[in-house]
Protein backbone atom coordinates (compact mmCIF):
# COMPACT_ATOMS: atom_id res chain seq x y z
CA UNK A 1 0.00 0.00 0.00
CA UNK A 2 1.26 3.24 -0.73
CA UNK A 3 1.38 5.86 1.71
CA UNK A 4 -0.27 9.70 0.65
CA UNK A 5 1.48 12.38 2.01
CA UNK A 6 -2.01 12.59 3.95
CA UNK A 7 -1.74 9.32 5.58
CA UNK A 8 2.06 10.19 6.66
CA UNK A 9 0.57 13.12 7.83
CA UNK A 10 -1.98 11.63 9.83
CA UNK A 11 0.13 8.70 11.05
CA UNK A 12 3.15 11.13 12.34
CA UNK A 13 0.31 13.57 14.08
CA UNK A 14 -0.61 10.47 16.17
CA UNK A 15 2.75 9.39 17.08
CA UNK A 16 4.11 12.84 17.83
CA UNK A 17 1.51 14.48 19.40
CA UNK A 18 4.12 17.13 20.05
CA UNK A 19 5.40 18.10 16.44
CA UNK A 20 4.83 21.34 15.30
CA UNK A 21 4.59 23.33 12.24
CA UNK A 22 8.13 23.27 11.37
CA UNK A 23 8.59 19.43 12.27
CA UNK A 24 5.31 19.18 9.54
CA UNK A 25 6.84 21.49 6.69
CA UNK A 26 9.93 19.27 7.17
CA UNK A 27 8.41 16.07 6.59
CA UNK A 28 6.35 17.95 3.89
CA UNK A 29 9.50 19.24 2.36
CA UNK A 30 11.80 15.55 2.55
CA UNK A 31 7.84 13.90 0.94
CA UNK A 32 8.55 16.02 -2.27
CA UNK A 33 12.48 16.12 -2.61
CA UNK A 34 13.86 13.67 -0.83
CA UNK A 35 17.23 13.71 0.66
CA UNK A 36 18.36 15.17 -2.42
CA UNK A 37 20.04 18.31 -0.67
CA UNK A 38 22.23 16.62 2.20
CA UNK A 39 24.23 14.25 -0.18
CA UNK A 40 26.85 16.59 -0.88
CA UNK A 41 29.67 14.05 -0.99
CA UNK A 42 29.44 10.37 -0.25
CA UNK A 43 32.02 9.65 1.89
CA UNK A 44 31.09 12.96 4.04
CA UNK A 45 27.70 10.92 4.45
CA UNK A 46 28.69 7.74 5.55
CA UNK A 47 30.93 9.16 8.14
CA UNK A 48 27.97 10.93 9.64
CA UNK A 49 26.01 8.33 9.86
CA UNK A 50 28.56 6.13 10.79
CA UNK A 51 29.03 8.65 13.96
CA UNK A 52 25.25 8.95 14.48
CA UNK A 53 24.22 5.11 14.57
CA UNK A 54 27.11 4.91 16.93
CA UNK A 55 25.24 7.81 19.15
CA UNK A 56 21.74 6.36 18.46
CA UNK A 57 20.09 4.20 21.45
CA UNK A 58 18.56 1.03 20.01
CA UNK A 59 14.86 1.35 20.63
CA UNK A 60 12.96 -1.83 18.93
CA UNK A 61 9.51 0.25 20.02
CA UNK A 62 10.59 2.60 17.00
CA UNK A 63 8.96 1.66 13.69
CA UNK A 64 12.18 0.55 11.26
CA UNK A 65 10.41 2.57 8.30
CA UNK A 66 8.21 5.61 8.15
CA UNK A 67 6.12 6.33 5.29
CA UNK A 68 6.10 10.36 5.04
CA UNK A 69 4.31 10.00 1.35
CA UNK A 70 4.69 9.51 -2.02
CA UNK A 71 7.93 7.69 -2.42
CA UNK A 72 9.57 8.84 0.28
CA UNK A 73 10.20 6.91 3.46
CA UNK A 74 12.36 7.43 7.18
CA UNK A 75 14.64 5.06 7.92
CA UNK A 76 15.19 4.90 11.69
CA UNK A 77 18.30 4.06 13.28
CA UNK A 78 17.10 3.21 16.00
CA UNK A 79 15.85 0.14 15.31
CA UNK A 80 17.50 -0.16 11.86
CA UNK A 81 18.38 -4.37 11.33
CA UNK A 82 21.78 -4.26 13.27
CA UNK A 83 23.42 -6.28 10.20
CA UNK A 84 22.64 -3.70 7.76
CA UNK A 85 26.00 -1.79 7.17
CA UNK A 86 26.46 1.58 7.31
CA UNK A 87 28.15 1.44 3.34
CA UNK A 88 24.95 -0.26 2.77
CA UNK A 89 22.27 2.64 4.17
CA UNK A 90 24.82 5.09 2.83
CA UNK A 91 24.50 4.00 -0.66
CA UNK A 92 20.31 3.68 -0.55
CA UNK A 93 20.84 6.91 0.70
CA UNK A 94 22.67 8.27 -1.81
CA UNK A 95 20.84 6.34 -4.95
CA UNK A 96 17.68 7.67 -3.22
CA UNK A 97 18.87 11.38 -3.94
CA UNK A 98 18.85 11.12 -7.36
CA UNK A 99 15.29 8.88 -7.47
CA UNK A 100 13.50 12.24 -6.58
CA UNK A 101 12.35 15.42 -8.97
CA UNK A 102 10.75 17.47 -6.51
CA UNK A 103 8.56 20.41 -7.67
CA UNK A 104 8.02 24.02 -6.20
CA UNK A 105 4.49 24.47 -6.97
CA UNK A 106 3.37 20.82 -5.70
CA UNK A 107 5.22 21.24 -2.53
CA UNK A 108 3.57 24.18 -1.62
CA UNK A 109 0.05 22.71 -2.67
CA UNK A 110 1.37 20.12 -0.19
CA UNK A 111 1.65 22.61 2.11
CA UNK A 112 -1.98 23.90 1.97
CA UNK A 113 -2.71 20.41 2.51
CA UNK A 114 -2.37 20.29 6.23
CA UNK A 115 -5.33 22.98 6.95
CA UNK A 116 -7.58 19.96 6.26
CA UNK A 117 -6.11 17.94 9.24
CA UNK A 118 -6.32 20.72 10.85
CA UNK A 119 -10.01 21.26 10.96
CA UNK A 120 -10.25 17.86 11.26
CA UNK A 121 -8.39 17.97 14.90
CA UNK A 122 -5.59 15.45 13.65
CA UNK A 123 -2.78 18.10 13.59
CA UNK A 124 -1.36 19.27 16.79
CA UNK A 125 -1.40 22.75 16.46
CA UNK A 126 -3.85 25.24 15.66
CA UNK A 127 -4.71 27.53 12.32
CA UNK A 128 -2.86 30.04 13.89
CA UNK A 129 0.49 28.77 14.76
CA UNK A 130 0.56 27.32 11.58
CA UNK A 131 -0.42 30.17 9.37
CA UNK A 132 2.32 32.39 11.49
CA UNK A 133 4.90 29.93 10.83
CA UNK A 134 4.22 29.85 6.80
CA UNK A 135 4.56 33.34 6.70
CA UNK A 136 7.87 33.73 8.56
CA UNK A 137 8.99 30.99 5.98
CA UNK A 138 7.73 32.16 2.84
CA UNK A 139 9.89 35.47 4.34
CA UNK A 140 12.89 33.88 5.13
CA UNK A 141 12.91 32.07 1.49
CA UNK A 142 11.58 28.70 2.28
CA UNK A 143 13.75 25.63 1.06
CA UNK A 144 14.70 22.61 3.77
CA UNK A 145 14.39 23.66 7.32
CA UNK A 146 15.86 21.51 10.87
CA UNK A 147 13.31 20.16 13.56
CA UNK A 148 12.25 21.86 16.28
CA UNK A 149 14.15 22.19 19.28
CA UNK A 150 10.91 20.94 21.12
CA UNK A 151 10.48 18.05 18.55
CA UNK A 152 14.69 17.34 19.01
CA UNK A 153 14.22 17.02 22.81
CA UNK A 154 11.26 14.80 23.20
CA UNK A 155 12.00 12.82 20.10
CA UNK A 156 15.42 12.52 19.52
CA UNK A 157 15.00 11.95 16.06
CA UNK A 158 18.11 9.60 14.02
CA UNK A 159 16.88 8.98 10.49
CA UNK A 160 17.57 8.38 6.94
CA UNK A 161 15.34 9.41 4.17
CA UNK A 162 15.34 7.01 1.06
CA UNK A 163 12.90 6.00 -1.64
CA UNK A 164 10.01 3.84 -0.59
CA UNK A 165 11.66 0.84 -3.27
CA UNK A 166 14.66 0.24 -0.64
CA UNK A 167 12.26 -0.04 2.19
CA UNK A 168 10.99 -3.49 1.65
CA UNK A 169 14.43 -4.38 0.57
CA UNK A 170 15.70 -3.97 4.44
CA UNK A 171 15.60 -7.56 5.49
CA UNK A 172 16.89 -8.88 2.64
CA UNK A 173 20.32 -6.62 2.46
CA UNK A 174 20.80 -7.01 5.94
CA UNK A 175 20.97 -10.90 5.03
CA UNK A 176 23.26 -9.80 2.56
CA UNK A 177 24.90 -7.86 4.20
CA UNK A 178 25.66 -10.59 7.04
CA UNK A 179 26.97 -13.10 4.04
CA UNK A 180 29.45 -10.77 2.43
CA UNK A 181 31.06 -9.90 6.17
CA UNK A 182 31.66 -13.34 6.69
CA UNK A 183 33.40 -13.54 3.53
CA UNK A 184 31.54 -16.02 1.69
CA UNK A 185 31.23 -16.66 -1.80
CA UNK A 186 27.71 -17.22 -2.99
CA UNK A 187 24.74 -16.31 -5.63
CA UNK A 188 21.67 -14.87 -5.31
CA UNK A 189 18.93 -16.37 -7.22
CA UNK A 190 15.89 -13.77 -7.99
CA UNK A 191 12.78 -16.11 -9.61
CA UNK A 192 9.17 -15.20 -9.87
CA UNK A 193 6.20 -14.39 -11.71
CA UNK A 194 5.97 -13.28 -14.96
CA UNK A 195 6.19 -9.16 -14.80
CA UNK A 196 6.45 -8.41 -11.08
CA UNK A 197 9.26 -7.19 -11.32
CA UNK A 198 12.23 -9.79 -10.87
CA UNK A 199 14.93 -7.60 -12.96
CA UNK A 200 13.87 -4.16 -11.16
CA UNK A 201 14.61 -5.92 -8.01
CA UNK A 202 18.05 -7.14 -9.46
CA UNK A 203 19.17 -3.69 -10.89
CA UNK A 204 18.43 -2.21 -6.97
CA UNK A 205 20.53 -4.96 -5.52
CA UNK A 206 23.04 -4.71 -8.21
CA UNK A 207 23.17 -0.64 -8.38
CA UNK A 208 23.64 -1.05 -3.81
CA UNK A 209 26.74 -3.92 -4.30
CA UNK A 210 27.80 -3.24 -7.79
CA UNK A 211 27.57 -6.55 -8.53
CA UNK A 212 27.07 -8.64 -11.85
CA UNK A 213 23.53 -9.83 -13.05
CA UNK A 214 22.83 -12.65 -14.94
CA UNK A 215 19.53 -12.70 -16.85
CA UNK A 216 18.05 -16.28 -17.12
CA UNK A 217 15.96 -14.72 -20.79
CA UNK A 218 19.39 -14.63 -21.81
CA UNK A 219 19.51 -18.42 -22.13
CA UNK A 220 16.40 -18.64 -23.77
CA UNK A 221 15.42 -19.34 -27.94
CA UNK A 222 14.74 -15.83 -29.58
CA UNK A 223 10.82 -16.59 -29.05
CA UNK A 224 11.00 -16.26 -25.18
CA UNK A 225 7.51 -17.78 -24.61
CA UNK A 226 7.53 -21.57 -25.67
CA UNK A 227 11.07 -21.74 -25.22
CA UNK A 228 12.85 -23.87 -22.67
CA UNK A 229 15.86 -22.76 -20.45
CA UNK A 230 19.26 -23.95 -21.22
CA UNK A 231 20.18 -25.12 -17.69
CA UNK A 232 23.61 -26.72 -19.32
CA UNK A 233 24.91 -23.84 -20.17
CA UNK A 234 23.74 -21.13 -17.76
CA UNK A 235 25.69 -23.54 -15.33
CA UNK A 236 28.39 -22.84 -16.90
CA UNK A 237 28.18 -19.47 -17.20
CA UNK A 238 27.95 -19.23 -13.46
CA UNK A 239 30.33 -21.12 -12.18
CA UNK A 240 32.79 -19.70 -15.03
CA UNK A 241 32.06 -16.04 -12.52
CA UNK A 242 34.84 -15.51 -9.87
CA UNK A 243 32.67 -12.80 -8.38
CA UNK A 244 32.21 -13.09 -4.43
CA UNK A 245 28.53 -12.20 -5.29
CA UNK A 246 26.73 -13.00 -8.36
CA UNK A 247 22.74 -12.07 -8.49
CA UNK A 248 21.09 -15.08 -11.36
CA UNK A 249 17.24 -13.39 -12.42
CA UNK A 250 14.56 -14.38 -14.27
CA UNK A 251 12.47 -17.23 -14.34
CA UNK A 252 13.67 -20.28 -13.41
CA UNK A 253 16.34 -19.31 -11.84
CA UNK A 254 15.40 -21.82 -8.90
CA UNK A 255 14.88 -24.66 -11.11
CA UNK A 256 16.41 -28.10 -9.67
CA UNK A 257 18.17 -28.19 -12.52
CA UNK A 258 20.04 -25.14 -11.60
CA UNK A 259 23.87 -26.15 -9.81
CA UNK A 260 23.27 -22.85 -7.82
CA UNK A 261 21.73 -20.37 -5.69
CA UNK A 262 22.87 -19.42 -1.61
CA UNK A 263 19.99 -17.52 -1.11
CA UNK A 264 16.56 -16.91 -2.95
CA UNK A 265 13.71 -14.01 -3.31
CA UNK A 266 10.42 -14.99 -4.73
CA UNK A 267 9.27 -11.79 -6.45
CA UNK A 268 5.22 -11.17 -6.95
CA UNK A 269 2.97 -8.92 -7.15
CA UNK A 270 -0.94 -8.45 -8.03
CA UNK A 271 -2.30 -9.89 -11.14
CA UNK A 272 -3.65 -6.51 -12.05
CA UNK A 273 0.04 -5.02 -11.57
CA UNK A 274 1.54 -7.72 -13.49
CA UNK A 275 -0.68 -7.79 -16.60
CA UNK A 276 -0.41 -4.09 -17.08
CA UNK A 277 3.37 -4.22 -16.81
CA UNK A 278 3.75 -7.05 -18.93
CA UNK A 279 1.25 -5.19 -21.56
CA UNK A 280 3.01 -1.63 -22.12
CA UNK A 281 6.13 -3.82 -21.62
CA UNK A 282 5.50 -6.27 -24.57
CA UNK A 283 2.53 -5.67 -26.40
CA UNK A 284 3.09 -7.69 -29.37
CA UNK A 285 3.95 -11.01 -26.92
CA UNK A 286 1.06 -10.24 -24.59
CA UNK A 287 -1.26 -12.97 -25.32
CA UNK A 288 1.04 -15.80 -25.54
CA UNK A 289 2.31 -14.67 -22.04
CA UNK A 290 -0.90 -14.92 -20.40
CA UNK A 291 -1.95 -18.16 -22.27
CA UNK A 292 1.34 -20.02 -22.01
CA UNK A 293 4.21 -19.07 -20.35
CA UNK A 294 2.59 -17.68 -17.49
CA UNK A 295 0.26 -21.07 -17.13
CA UNK A 296 3.43 -22.63 -17.39
CA UNK A 297 5.37 -21.05 -14.86
CA UNK A 298 2.96 -21.38 -12.32
CA UNK A 299 3.13 -24.87 -13.15
CA UNK A 300 6.58 -24.93 -11.70
CA UNK A 301 5.96 -22.87 -9.03
CA UNK A 302 3.17 -25.13 -7.45
CA UNK A 303 5.18 -28.55 -8.82
CA UNK A 304 8.63 -27.32 -6.96
CA UNK A 305 7.33 -25.14 -4.51
CA UNK A 306 9.14 -22.39 -5.42
CA UNK A 307 7.57 -19.44 -3.35
CA UNK A 308 7.99 -21.61 -0.28
CA UNK A 309 10.92 -22.64 -0.46
CA UNK A 310 12.50 -19.18 -1.72
CA UNK A 311 14.29 -17.46 1.57
CA UNK A 312 12.45 -14.25 0.71
CA UNK A 313 9.19 -13.36 -0.62
CA UNK A 314 8.75 -9.59 -2.23
CA UNK A 315 5.74 -8.11 -2.87
CA UNK A 316 6.47 -5.52 -5.38
CA UNK A 317 3.26 -3.78 -6.47
CA UNK A 318 4.10 -0.38 -4.99
CA UNK A 319 7.61 -0.33 -5.68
Amino acid sequence: MKYTLNDALKSHFLRYRKMTPQDTVKLIYQSEFGPGHLIKDESYARARLSNERDDTLRDESVPTVEPIGGSACRINLASVPESLSTETLTKIFALSAGMFTGDERRFDSKLYEVYGLIEEKYAPFSRFEYSEFLKKYFAAGGGAVHHSIYYNALYRPAYRVVHSSFAALLPILSRLDRMISDGERFVLTIDGRCGAGKTTVADLLSRIYGCDVIHTDDFYSPDGVDAHLDFERLNREVDAKNDPFLIVEGSYSCHRNVDFGDVSIFVTASDEVRLDRLKKRNPDKYDALVTRRIPDEERYFAEEGIAENCDFSLDTSDI
